[in-house]
């Protein structure tokens, strides 16, 4: 096949049209194709391995996530934790229901200490909001210790304000 001149001076190959008789042939030599995409040669010893290799990597990382957890005690029930828990809960629920005006929300997760029998929750100021009477929200602070072994609370200090001792 050649290019043929055709009308306003350009170049056809079919029906695709060229603005030189060089271009028209190229396009007839390289089978007709639109587009030159060149090929990607192997530039180096890992050429071909790209996928295997990020499959390798993502198995690495997996294998990290999941060691860390297995390390961190792998979900297994803690009886202290459990604990905890519920001795959160207790302070949470005591904290909210001292709120004078409104509703107010459980408190946060706070800071915790452990100790011999007690577990100690603190929470500083701005960790939680109480309304005043106006209904502005004022920031609030608290200090609760539970008893390990009844769940009961020992003490309770909210703004300052001891409610328990």
């Amino acid at each position: 096949m050649k290019p043929e001149k055709g009308e306003r001076g350009l170049w056809y190959v079919g029906t695709v049209g060229f603005a030189t008789e060089k271009e028209a042939q190229a396009y007839i030599d390289r089978g007709m194709k639109h587009y030159d995409v060149p090929e990607i040669k192997s530039t180096g010893p890992l050429y071909g391995l790209k996928l295997p290799l990020l499959a390798l990597a993502l198995l690495v990382i997996i294998g990290v996530i999941a060691g860390r957890w297995l390390a961190s005690g792998g979900g297994e029930n803690d009886p202290e934790k459990k604990q905890r828990m519920a001795a959160l809960l207790v302070c949470q629920k005591a904290i909210a229901s001292s709120a004078r005006y409104g509703k107010a929300e459980y408190p946060p997760y706070p800071e915790v200490r452990s100790g011999d029998g007690f577990f100690l929750f603190l929470w500083k100021s701005g960790d939680f909001y109480f309304k005043n009477a106006f209904g502005a929200d004022v920031p609030q602070s608290a200090r609760c210790e539970v008893d390990k072994l009844s769940g009961r609370i020992q003490h309770l200090a909210i703004s300052g304000k001891v409610l328990v001792n």
